[in-house]
């Protein structure tokens, strides 16, 4: 459970930080985000598989919805530039569906 709560206060700091980012400029890459991103799961897992994976799914899950909300932003919204957004405009709905299942087995791996 403990998990389940860092990983959604990490979320919700790592968006308030791209959010604030975004505001004056662009980010032109993410590499640093990512790495960070991985250290902070890898340290709180502590080597559990489950948790490793659970957190990746519920990051995945929330991150661009709560980034979306803090930028007026319907929580779906997909852009053009990010391959991520390009991608799941083509099929939205799954995109949708994706989010969701992410998010529900996510908690679940978290759990277990």
């Amino acid at each position: 459970m403990g998990s389940i709560i860092l990983i959604i206060l990490f979320v919700l700091l790592e968006a308030w930080r791209d959010f604030e980012v975004l505001q004056s400029t662009y980010i032109f890459s993410h590499v640093s985000r990512w790495i960070a991103r991985a250290f902070f799961v890898l340290a709180v897992a502590q080597g559990d598989f489950s948790d490793i994976i659970g957190m990746t799914l519920i990051f995945s899950a929330l991150f661009d919805s709560v980034l979306n909300r803090l930028r007026g932003k319907d929580i779906f919204y997909l852009g053009t530039v990010a391959y991520w957004d390009r991608f799941w405009s083509k099929i939205p709905y799954l995109y949708v569906i994706f989010k969701i299942v992410s998010l529900l087995v996510g908690v679940y791996l978290c759990l277990i």
